[in-house]
């Protein structure tokens, strides 16, 4: 390449130029970074964007409050209707470990669950053969369940006006360790009446590769029926 008496000139303007260019251009690239994922964090944004990709697939939504974070999920004042079931979820607020994804293994530190409401007296849903629909297929992708706290309490009502109330409480287990979860169900029956109470646990063994090798419960039961003397 020739050299001319600009040469020097040229060099010397237009190096610590492109220098500066070099050192701006990744701190820009963070800044559109970091001003992008400050957008979506915003609960407005985020609920919007969830009543947008949800709706369709539900009879009817409604979305009071949602924000997602990489370590948590708050929800609050969720109503849906789907095959005839109408469910409202006053609170819910769940912390999980996303680095537990890397060994196969949904790790969720807290879960609370308040003022939720399951009504199931127009549920219309079709015929399955496995004891839990919907959960063991989860399960057959192969990731594993840790718990750690729960504190979930939630109404059901239930065709021909029965109703039922249901407590878990104090979960812990993960995989290859066992672990119980304490439940509270309390059932009444229309009449007012008649009612049962259940209290006790229910124990998982082995819980590893999404497979859950012995699940057993041990609950105390009290019955009081109009029919009876006592309970």
């Amino acid at each position: 390449m020739p050299v001319t008496p600009f040469d020097p000139l040229w060099k010397r303007s237009n190096a610590p130029r492109l220098r500066r260019w070099q050192w701006w251009l990744p701190f820009s690239l963070l800044a559109l970074a970091l001003a992008a994922a400050w957008w979506v964090s915003r609960p407005a944004v985020q609920r919007e964007f969830a009543l947008r990709k949800l709706a369709p697939l539900v009879d009817s939504l409604t979305l009071e409050y949602v924000h997602l974070t990489p370590w948590s999920l708050v929800v609050r004042g969720a109503e849906f209707a789907y095959q005839g079931g109408k469910y409202h979820v006053g609170k819910l607020e769940v912390d999980f470990n996303p680095l537990a994804l890397l060994t196969h293994t949904v790790s969720i530190t807290r879960l609370a669950l308040q003022h939720t409401d399951l009504d199931l007296r127009e549920l219309t849903i079709p015929p399955d053969n496995e004891p839990f629909p919907g959960l063991l297929p989860t399960l057959d992708h192969g990731y594993a369940l840790a718990l750690e706290d729960v504190d979930a309490a939630l109404s059901v009502m239930l065709k021909g006006e029965h109703g039922a109330t249901v407590r878990l409480a104090d979960g812990h287990f993960k995989p290859h360790v066992a672990g119980s979860l304490n439940v509270a169900v309390t059932y009444a029956a229309p009449t007012g009446t008649d009612r049962i109470d259940a209290l006790g646990s229910v124990e998982l063994s082995q819980l590893s590769g999404g497979r859950i090798r012995a699940l057993s419960a041990v609950l105390e039961t009290k019955f009081q029926f109009a029919a009876l003397p006592a309970a």
